[in-house]
């Protein structure tokens, strides 16, 4: 047991020496060196975060490539709809004969002549309104998203912010005051820093989620425009029928439930996250080097990454078209899903 003792006293004595060995050989090189540049060396320890800006600036970037993404979607969504436009050609025309056929069917075995007519003529409106809007559907199609894009803009108006800027400005601002701590620490005392700047941390990844939510969502109505726009052309041709028309309608509530993400993110940022989000941006008193600063943030950012979950659920609902994916609907659709095996469970229980 003694001797078991004796060899890890040994095994620790040179393990120390070997730790101090190229302290003291660089202590040397520094007294031989210049005094300042010794000096700067101590005051500038090595950051693996690099200098303080560089995390918002790389995550600005980040962001930025959502709206690199979004350039030219919907553009390329109009071309590619062209692709199957040989198909639907033959989809309108059959289903335009068709109701023709049964519009002269019906004037010819209507004995009032004014109900006769009304009903002709009321087809021949509606076959050359939708016959209108498929020939035109290049312009038409991307007209919707680009309207809902032109009231989102009035909305913003002048004095609107960016909440995914502002967030990640605010967030990155603690990653650096928390990596600073760290390097300034040595030894033990690192651990100590970075126990006590993990609510600095968290803040800043609470932060950064929430800015990708927002960007997130504007692009993801975006997209879904763009699906709708590339299969629209047949959407359009299955207008040309009474028993299929409700496709139409089908496909113009979901271009519209799509388009209305960039207008509620919008109406969010101006009514909403504006007030927040300068409200933590201007914290002088408190600023991004304290844990009474990174608390109030989290809470902000907190709130506003829920807020921005229920941007899908208000971008469908807002025109009574249902629900979309977030946290509410999810736990709703749960719960209906456990009554409805618990009502089948139970019916065959009694059976």
């Amino acid at each position: 047991m003694n001797a078991m003792l004796l060899r890890l006293l040994v095994l620790l004595v040179t393990a120390v020496l070997l730790h101090t060995a190229p302290a003291f050989a660089q202590s040397t090189s520094a007294e031989a060196g210049s005094p300042s540049q010794s000096v700067e060396s101590a005051q500038t320890p090595p950051s693996f975060s690099g200098p303080t800006g560089t995390v918002a600036e790389s995550l600005k970037s980040w962001i930025g490539q959502f709206d690199s993404f979004r350039t030219g979607l919907i553009g390329g969504a109009t071309s590619l709809s062209q692709s199957i436009r040989s198909e639907t050609d033959k989809v309108a025309y059959g289903l335009a004969l068709i109701t023709l056929t049964l519009a002269a069917i019906r004037f010819a075995a209507t004995n009032d002549p004014t109900s006769a007519w009304n009903d002709i003529l009321e087809t021949i409106m509606v076959l050359g309104i939708l016959a209108s809007i498929y020939v035109g559907y290049s312009q038409f199609a991307p007209g919707i998203y680009d309207w809902f894009t032109t009231l989102a803009n009035k909305i913003a108006g002048t004095r609107s912010s960016n909440p995914a800027m502002t967030l990640i400005s605010v967030g990155a601002g603690f990653l650096d005051s928390y990596n600073q701590a760290m390097d300034a620490a040595s030894g033990l005392s690192k651990l100590g820093v970075a126990v006590s700047g993990l609510t600095l941390l968290f803040t800043f990844v609470v932060c950064a989620v929430a800015a990708l939510m927002y960007s997130f969502f504007i692009a993801l109505g975006e997209i879904q425009a763009a699906v709708g726009i590339v299969i629209g052309p047949l959407a359009v041709a299955l207008a040309f029928s009474d028993y299929t028309r409700r496709y139409f309608m089908s496909w113009l509530d979901f271009m519209i439930g799509a388009s209305m993400y960039i207008v509620i993110s919008t109406i969010m940022a101006r009514l909403v996250s504006s007030a927040f989000t300068s409200t933590i941006a201007d914290q002088t008193g408190i600023g991004t080097k304290s844990l009474a600063g990174a608390a109030y943030a989290l809470g902000v950012a907190l709130f506003m990454l829920l807020v921005a979950l229920e941007i899908p659920k208000m971008s469908g609902a807002v025109f009574g078209s249902g629900g979309g994916l977030s946290g509410g609907a999810a736990a709703r659709l749960g719960m209906k899903a456990a009554g409805g095996i618990g009502g089948f469970l139970a019916k065959k229980g009694k059976k």
